[in-house]
């Protein structure tokens, strides 16, 4: 049933079957070029998809739909994780992993949506595995990390914020026996793992190791950490078009006042106590992950993969209500939660499929322009100007902030590929300094262009084209 849910859930980014940023240059070009990112199974993963081809091929719908299967076999791992005998309140309660409304751009994307989303699996398979508590399975959780890494860094906090979950869950069981024990094994497999990849991938691989160099430790750590916190919490509270931090305050109130009430049941008071007050800080700024204490701290939508276990955590204390409050309270939220998202990606969708319709009129104008006008079409033409919103998406961007965040309106070098694919006889390139350099001459000789329009204009000087999107931005601003 999870799958089934799952796949209905990806139906609307399958049936608009567009490309999304990065796979304009992946479909065009063939590239792979993430294992200079420290991501060098996501470029295996690319090969064995290709079948060992030099280019990298396009196989969408298929890795969205590997994408969603492998999420759900993830809960599944998870909820055998943190219970022994998993019910359909932790499969439910867990489900936020999928409808993590910050994860449809991770699944947006054709050619990586299955390398971050195997990523996550091999994650939960290192939380079950690590679990067992045997030596054999201490050494593969370790690898699985590893794996998770190479695959999509962020990934790496789903082994900590489901381990996170798997001791609240035990303490609200009442069946955690040693937790300094449990933490410390899971916290030596988690920094372990960490050292490994830092120490073996990335040395080997990546292209631009201080990409992942960490803040310097002087008088300004502390105010940049700060600051970082904040910046997440506005993505955070973008989640959601009503009052989304609102709602994550009153989850973390009834989690607080739930989870008092366990930990004075609870035999070991302060152990208890421990556990309760330090999960919830841990599993929020898991959610950033290490992007809070490196030099480049932006938090992508893509980036907060954890986002989901956060509001598990949040919801798990709800079973502790008597009788069938106990399964119809957590499994309502997580519901709504799933709802939440299914609106999401449905309003994202729609938005999105109207800015390429919209962007498609376009380019397919300019490029008729360049064919038609002699004094064009015998030049290579280059694009600039403004992301201009289509009409039919201004009003879900602007209600939903997580649509603003994950909607992408094709900046130059995407429209420049898309010009591409009319396959007219007439080259088009993207290259900024050259780009640069034609604006400067049309500017300071102040030559007219050749096509003008409401939407575009077309400057030509000593062979070669500017194509500018017209918008709140002129060519010589």
């Amino acid at each position: 049933m999870l799958l089934a849910v799952s796949f209905i859930y990806v139906l609307p980014i399958i049936t608009v079957n567009s490309y999304y940023s990065d796979d304009y240059m992946r479909a065009a070009d063939g590239i792979f070029g993430l294992s200079g990112l420290g991501r060098p199974l996501a470029d295996y993963f690319f090969k064995i998809l290709s079948f060992n081809s030099y280019r990298n091929i396009d196989t969408a719908p298929f890795t969205q739909i590997i994408s969603v299967a492998a999420l759900s076999l993830s809960v599944v791992y998870l909820a055998k994780s943190v219970s022994t005998a998993p019910s359909k309140v932790d499969y439910f309660v867990l489900s936020a992993l999928i409808f993590n409304p910050f994860y449809i751009q991770n699944l947006l994307y054709r050619f990586d949506s299955i390398t971050m989303s195997i990523g996550i699996l091999c994650a939960a398979l290192a939380v079950y595995t690590a679990s067992k508590k045997t030596i054999a399975c201490a050494i593969t959780s370790i690898l699985l990390i590893m794996c998770s890494l190479s695959l999509y860094q962020p990934c790496g906090g789903i082994f900590a914020s489901a381990v996170v979950i798997l001791l609240v869950k035990r303490l609200i069981d009442g069946n955690i026996e040693n937790p300094t024990k449990e933490i410390l094994i899971y916290g030596a497999i988690f920094v372990l793992s960490y050292i490994l990849y830092m120490t073996i991938v990335v040395p080997a691989y990546s292209s631009d190791p201080t990409r992942s160099s960490l803040i310097p430790f002087d008088s300004n750590f502390f105010p940049r950490i700060v600051h970082n916190v904040e910046v997440l919490t506005r993505k955070v509270a973008s989640f959601s078009p009503w009052e989304g931090l609102s709602s994550i305050l009153a989850m973390v109130v009834v989690y607080v006042l739930l989870m008092a009430n366990v930990t004075l049941k609870y035999t070991r008071r302060f152990t208890a106590f421990v556990i309760a007050i330090i999960s919830l800080p841990a599993a929020y700024l898991l959610i950033g992950g290490v992007i809070i204490i490196i030099n480049e701290s932006i938090f992508f939508p893509r980036t907060l993969v954890c986002f989901g276990l956060f509001v598990s955590l949040l919801i798990y204390p709800t079973v502790t209500f008597k009788g069938r409050a106990g399964i119809a309270i957590p499994v309502t939220i997580s519901t709504a939660f799933a709802i939440l998202s299914f609106i999401s990606i449905s309003v994202t969708m729609n938005a999105i499929r109207s800015q390429i319709e919209y962007e498609k009129f376009i380019t397919s104008m300019i490029a008729s322009d360049v064919t038609k006008i002699n004094e064009l079409n015998n030049s290579i033409t280059y694009l600039g100007g403004n992301k201009v919103l289509a009409l039919n998406a201004k009003r879900p961007v602007g209600a939903f902030p997580i649509v603003d965040m994950i909607y992408n309106p094709s900046s130059d070098w995407v429209l420049s590929y898309m010009i591409g694919q009319y396959g007219i006889n007439y080259r088009f390139q993207f290259n900024r300094v050259e780009q640069k350099k034609i604006i400067n001459a049309v500017c300071s000789y102040k030559i007219p262009p050749v096509v003008s329009n409401e939407k575009y204009s077309i400057y030509h000087h000593s062979g070669k084209n500017i194509a500018w999107i017209n918008g709140a931005k002129k060519i010589c601003d």
